[in-house]
Formats: C-alpha cells, sequence, structure tokens
C-alpha cells in the first residue's frame, strides 16, 4: 500500500500532466482557430463589423478555452481529493414550522446512533433528509454515552443497570426505544430509514403507532410512536429491564428487547398484532396498511455502513453462543 505522502504525490503529478496535455492540445487548437480567422478576415476586411468581432474573438479566445479547460481539470481532479468519511451531528434540532395538528402523541422524533461526533455520510444526510421532511418536529439524537446520562437522570437503578447489562448496539437501541417512548412519548425512528412520507400527517390520523412484520404474526421496532405512559410499552419496557437485568436468553432473540415484546405485552392485552396500523417486509419496505403508502425504506448504503462502522452489527452468533452478556446469565427456554 502507497503511504499518504506517496498517493498525494502521484495525485498531483497526474493533474499537472493532464492539465498540461489539455493546455498544449488548446495552443495547437488556438493556432489552427487563428490561422482560419487570419484567412477570414483578408477575405472580409470590407467589413468592418466582422472585422472587430473577429478581432475580439481573436484575443479573448484564449481566455475563454483556458478557463473552461481550468474548470474541467478542476472538477477532474476532484476525485483524488479525500473527503470526511464522517461526520458530525447535533443533538438537538428545534422544530422550524409551528404546527396545528392536534395530537397526544408529543411531536419530537428520537433516534439514537453509536457515536454523534463519528457518523458516516450515507447515514449523516439520510438523517438531515429526515430533520428537513419533519419540520414541524423537534428532532432529538443520541448516542449510547449520551443515553445512558439520561438514563440516570430520569430513570432508577435498575433500569440504568439493565441498560449497561449488554454491549450490543441492537440491544441497547431496542432497550432505548422503549424507556423513551414510555417514559417522554414521540415517534422513535430506527437509524437505517429514510422518511418518505411526512410523520405530521401520520398523527393527523392517529398517535399510536406499531410496525408489524407483514404476513407475520410478531413486530417489528422499526417505528415505534406512542402518547407517553402507553400501558402496552410500559409492560414491554419492564419486561425488557427485567430480561435484560437477568441477563435471559428467552427463546427467541427478539424476545429480549425486541418486537415480541411488545407484540407479547400488547397481545395479553387485547392489542393483536394485526391491529397495527404499518407493516414492513422482507425488503424494509415500511407502509400505511390500509393505504399502502410508503413511510420509510432502508436507505441505500446502509448494509455498507453497517459492516464498517458496526452501526447495528447482527448479534445472532452472540446469542446462539450465549455471549449477549457476561458469563453470569440465565438461560430460558420458556415461550
Amino acid at each position: 500500500m502507497f503511504s499518504n505522502k506517496l498517493k498525494t504525490i502521484v495525485y498531483i503529478c497526474i493533474i499537472v500532466f493532464t492539465y498540461s496535455y489539455f493546455f498544449y492540445y488548446t495552443l495547437f487548437s488556438l493556432h489552427i482557430l487563428n490561422y482560419i480567422l487570419n484567412i477570414i478576415k483578408n477575405l472580409l476586411c470590407s467589413n468592418n463589423k466582422i472585422l472587430l468581432y473577429l478581432v475580439f474573438m481573436n484575443y479573448y479566445n484564449y481566455l475563454v478555452v483556458i478557463v473552461l479547460n481550468s474548470i474541467f481539470i478542476y472538477l477532474f481532479s476532484l476525485q483524488y481529493f479525500e473527503y470526511p468519511s464522517t461526520f458530525k451531528l447535533n443533538s438537538v434540532y428545534p422544530p422550524k414550522i409551528q404546527s396545528n395538528v392536534i395530537s397526544d402523541c408529543p411531536k419530537i422524533i428520537y433516534q439514537i446512533v453509536p457515536d454523534i461526533n463519528n457518523i458516516p455520510s450515507g447515514l449523516y444526510y439520510t438523517i438531515l433528509h429526515n430533520i428537513r421532511m419533519n419540520p414541524e418536529f423537534e428532532y432529538k439524537i443520541y448516542d449510547y454515552d449520551s443515553a445512558l446520562e439520561l438514563l440516570k437522570k430520569d430513570f432508577t437503578s435498575k433500569e440504568t443497570e439493565a441498560y449497561l447489562s449488554s454491549s450490543s448496539n441492537q440491544i441497547k437501541t431496542d432497550y432505548i426505544k422503549y424507556a423513551f417512548i414510555y417514559k417522554y412519548g414521540g415517534i422513535f425512528l430506527d437509524i437505517k430509514y429514510v422518511c418518505i412520507y411526512k410523520f405530521i400527517d401520520l398523527l393527523k390520523y392517529n398517535n399510536v403507532y406499531y410496525v408489524q412484520l407483514k404476513r407475520i404474526d410478531d413486530m417489528d421496532l422499526a417505528i415505534l410512536a406512542s402518547h407517553k405512559n402507553n400501558h402496552g410499552i410500559e409492560k414491554a419496557f419492564n419486561i425488557a429491564t427485567l430480561n435484560l437485568k437477568l441477563k435471559k436468553y428467552k427463546n427467541s432473540l427478539k424476545r429480549i428487547t425486541g418486537g415480541t415484546v411488545i407484540r407479547d405485552e400488547l397481545f395479553n392485552l387485547g392489542y393483536l398484532s394485526d391491529f397495527a396500523l404499518l407493516h414492513i417486509d422482507e425488503d424494509h419496505i415500511i407502509r400505511m396498511k390500509h393505504t399502502q403508502a410508503i413511510i420509510c425504506k432502508k436507505y441505500v448504503s446502509f448494509d455498507k455502513e453497517n459492516s464498517k462502522f458496526y452501526l447495528l452489527p447482527d448479534i445472532t452468533n452472540d446469542y446462539k453462543n450465549n455471549t449477549l452478556f457476561d458469563s453470569n446469565t440465565t438461560v430460558e427456554n420458556q415461550t
């Protein structure tokens, strides 16, 4: 592999060589053009207007062609300059528009990222798009450290310990979704999704949204929206806290903190997953059930960025190998 210094020297040599080539090509072209113009001037010297126009071209065509070539060389050379692969986001983006839509669901969108100061470009521009798409909402972005600080402030020590029981991004993310929506209310959007549909229009229809896995009697936490103190979400949060605090390996990974937790608790309250207003398919496209309108979909570069930056790495093997928690675990095989 070349060092960065050597790569820079190579890039500069390429740019200089390319510019020299085009510059001499331009001079050659202009030499021919001058020759043609002189012939035309000799033939049309009686026409003063044409003569003035040709003289103008003769003096200024050099500048025009050189400027155009410079623009081309600049655009060509952009590929050799390194752009930052990660960006920094603010923790809070206030609403830009005051909405008159009345809803029990607070107009707040939450997202959680591994590190708010180190956001890969695809996720960065996805989040900025989502913010612009929903100007009526306050947009709050947490990372795992800032989420922990809020847990310490507003939640019990038991719940904080539950959050700290696993280093898995997916486990922490799902747990924070239950905690924040139960405690504060609002809309929690998973980081892999880009908004297609304005969330304010969702609140015109209802103030609680769960996502059902399409054609499967189960739920997904891609979007979790509700007023605060939702009883079903409270019960799911308590079960997830117990699972993490006692380091329980349930008979399904999604029964630890995932969507199956809320599905089971809602079922016990008489709410079937088929009642959910949104569903998600195998292509990670979230739609309204009754209209099939697309609400969100996975942004294009998520899989690539996930493998490089470990945004939400797959934890299936950790679950199978009983390594989600430390060695002091409880293994359950209950349904």
